[in-house]
């Protein structure tokens, strides 16, 4: 009997390729979702390693007279992490294993993890960046951070709608409302991001807006009162939101948090 290659390095399946295919198409979709998001996962691990590592070396190296700095030396130490996770398949490692009480139990935990590794990388780097004329691009209006807080808001804000649907159909009437409000909330953030359409549409700010906007656009957080507070105010929130895991972890403990 011929072998059928595994998808994604898997081992091989025995069988014609059609029946390999019957089988792959008889699979649980949540199994196909994990293996979907797991290779996902790895290949945004790498690219963003890799493109960590090539930054690092680049501003070593004196790219744009730029010198090397302990941040470049955190940044390239992230990026070997980011790149090793990737070459291991650690994604689709803990994604597949999550079909059992302890790989579930272990994915948990890397997800609780991850936004504290990630904001004391971010602190340690942001702390260190002397040249502030080259680090604001990387987060001015129209960068490419201010496009990916746009859509993964709006993906979040769509997933907790679909969320909210499912729980009041299955009559778990606070949880829908807790995701609605969830919804609400991300999709309010990423409409601010982009003014509510006006940096994609273009269309003229209205006067209500440039009278009190600071930079003449249709959204709340450029409001001339809020604009200096505007990086403390993002800091205090970002700590706020990533606090509400151990909050979460410390309920669960109790047994006041259905799991």
């Amino acid at each position: 009997m011929p072998l059928v290659q595994g998808i994604d390095g898997q081992p091989p399946i025995e069988g014609p390729p059609a029946e390999a295919g019957e089988r792959s198409a008889a699979q649980p979709l949540q199994q196909r979702r994990l293996r979907f998001l797991g290779v996902a996962l790895n290949r945004l691990l790498g690219l963003l390693g890799t493109a960590m590592l090539l930054s690092a070396a680049g501003r070593s190296l004196g790219v744009d007279g730029s010198r090397a700095t302990t941040v470049q030396g955190v940044v390239a130490l992230c990026g070997l992490v980011l790149l090793v996770a990737a070459i291991q398949r650690s994604g689709l490692g803990l994604l597949a294993a999550a079909e059992r009480p302890a790989g579930r139990s272990r994915l948990i935990g890397a997800i609780g993890l991850f936004p504290f590794l990630a904001m004391g990388a971010f602190v340690i780097y942001r702390l260190g960046v002397t040249d502030i004329e080259a680090y604001q691009p990387l987060v001015s209006e129209g960068s490419l951070v201010e496009w990916l807080s746009f859509l993964l808001f709006l993906a979040a804000g769509a997933i907790g709608l679909l969320s909210a649907r499912a729980e009041w159909r299955s009559g778990q009437g606070l949880l829908a409302g807790t995701y609605l409000g969830f919804a609400v909330l991300c999709l309010f953030v990423g409409l601010e991001e982009m003014s509510w359409g006006q940096t994609i549409f273009n269309w003229d700010t209205p006067e209500l807006f440039n009278a009190i906007n600071a930079q003449k656009e249709t959204n709340l957080h450029n409001h001339v009162g809020f604009k200096d507070k505007l990086w403390a105010s993002t800091a205090v929130a970002f700590l706020a939101v990533t606090l509400l895991i151990p909050l979460r972890w410390l309920l669960q403990q109790r047994g006041w948090l259905r799991s």
